[in-house]
């Protein structure tokens, strides 16, 4: 009997090749003693092969990346970050991209457009904005801020070209709750372990690393609340609708736990957006109620006097002894000296990342605007927050176009969370600077992926049947008529 030969698979040649080529630098590699350098070596390029068929992948450890922090696990600081070296393998993904395709559509984006002009004229502003020499170099944040706001736009690039579908969307938004779950579980579980009069506010030890506060643990907490409130009535299984349900009463007693009056104000707020929209809803109504009298239930068991003294100051006035109510002063003079600084500054503003040291200089105290509108203004001038304003209401039109004309439910209820939550963003820019966070940017990168996909989408055409007589039916039709 004659054995077959059978053809090697041409495909199989560079897999079988690379796996010779990895197994001999290994064996090398051992063989010096430096198997840890030649196992890393192996991760990394396994990874960045995932990466290369899977760029969706990629984009989620990227986006991971920007919100956490490592620690002093790895670096940082310097050229060989994670993240910049994630930055260049997407740029080289996206050069592949763009020769394969041909196609520069994102150059054509509305959103992307404005925010070029407003990085273009952050970057005037600097050159023209500096009312007199910096005393106090250590206070000068111009070089960080640019940077953070520079990078942030070019992942913003490479999200809304690698993430295309509604799996990848979905995919985001479970990163994102995930986060958000971890940051409210350690800040939770961080109350009342070190001394301090802010020790009982709810702070988050890991997950979000801007969580590490505690306004914007509250935040980001509501987020999560309408991302789940809307996402839950299109899931299917029932134990994980059930499991989204009861996760929103403990984000909210999260956000109380905080004792931030900002995320008071945010859930304020989100319950009127849900209560008011659309339709009246006596099962929505009840739902709200139920949702609100656990949350009650859950507040009273784990909020202690200092937490509910801390909310219930809300206006100015209050005794020097009630909680909060020098940080409630504090907010109220950072408001009218950030005002003056722009009012005195309209064109240019003090140029990015000057507030701090010409509050210093003006008013003797260097800390932040603590007012995303108040730090646009002031740092880039009247235009600067013009520009903020139409990325956002562009922003703020894609996922109204998307929840209108999309015919996907699910994809449908993923633009009302996200348009709900994206007002609660802009709510609590009253109460921080919050611009150039990283979630911004994935707020403005998912409306733009959501209405792409919705422009996708087959169009139905519904066709309305009409009756048709012919001259023969007609006469048929009369002739049984007068018979009859």
């Amino acid at each position: 009997m004659i054995a077959k030969q059978q053809a090697l698979n041409p495909a199989l040649v560079p897999l079988a090749t690379f796996f010779v080529v990895i197994a001999a630098a290994l064996g090398f590699l051992t063989l010096q003693g430096k198997e840890v350098f030649g196992l890393l070596g192996l991760l990394a390029v396994l990874g960045a092969a995932l990466i290369a068929l899977h760029p969706e992948v990629g984009i989620l450890i990227f986006m991971t990346s920007l919100f956490v922090t490592y620690g002093n696990y790895v670096p940082t600081q310097g050229r060989f970050t994670p993240n910049n070296l994630l930055g260049l393998f997407f740029a080289f993904l996206l050069l592949l991209k763009l020769y394969r395709e041909r196609d520069l559509w994102f150059s054509k984006e509305r959103t992307l457009q404005i925010f070029t002009l407003l990085i273009m004229f952050f970057l005037l502003s600097s050159s023209f904005a500096e009312p007199q020499s910096n005393p106090i170099p250590e206070l000068d944040l111009t070089a960080q801020t640019v940077h953070n706001l520079v990078t942030r736009f070019i992942f913003l690039i490479f999200f809304v070209n690698f993430i295309r579908t509604l799996r990848d969307v979905k995919l985001v938004l479970w990163v994102v709750l995930g986060l958000i779950f971890i940051s409210a579980i350690t800040g939770v579980q961080a109350t009342g372990e070190e001394s301090g009069p802010e020790s009982y506010r709810a702070a988050a030890t890991a997950g979000i690393q801007s969580a590490g506060n505690a306004n914007r643990l509250a935040f980001l907490c509501v987020v999560g609340i309408g991302i789940i409130w809307y996402y839950r009535r299109v899931v299917t299984q029932r134990l994980l609708r059930l499991i989204l349900t009861a996760t929103i009463p403990g984000l909210a007693v999260a956000a109380l736990m905080a004792g931030s009056r900002s995320g008071l104000v945010n859930l304020v707020v989100l319950s009127a957006l849900i209560a008011i929209e659309g339709r009246f809803s006596i099962k929505k109504q009840i739902q709200m109620g139920l949702v609100a009298v656990f949350s009650a239930y859950l507040a009273a068991a784990f909020l202690t006097s200092a937490h509910f003294e801390r909310l219930e100051n809300l206006f100015p006035g209050a005794s020097s002894g009630v909680k909060g109510t020098t940080s409630l002063d504090n907010r109220l003079r950072t408001l009218q000296e950030g005002l003056g600084i722009a009012f005195e500054n309209p064109i240019f503003g003090v140029g990015i990342g000057n507030f701090r040291w010409v509050r210093f200089q003006k008013y003797g105290i260097a800390v932040p605007s603590h007012n995303s509108y108040v730090w646009a203004a002031a740092e880039g001038g009247i235009p600067a927050l013009i520009l903020y304003l139409m990325t956002f209401g562009v922003t703020l039109r894609n996922f109204l176009r998307t929840e209108q004309n999309a015919q996907n439910p699910e994809l449908r209820e993923i633009a009302r969370g996200l348009r709900t939550s994206f007002l609660v963003l802009l709510v609590f820019s009253f109460f921080a600077d919050f611009w150039l966070n990283v979630f911004t940017f994935v707020m403005i990168g998912l409306s733009i992926v959501v209405r792409r996909i919705q422009e996708r989408e087959p169009v139905i055409v519904v066709k309305r049947e009409f009756p048709s007589y012919s001259l023969g039916d007609s006469a048929s039709t009369e002739g049984r008529a007068a018979a009859a």
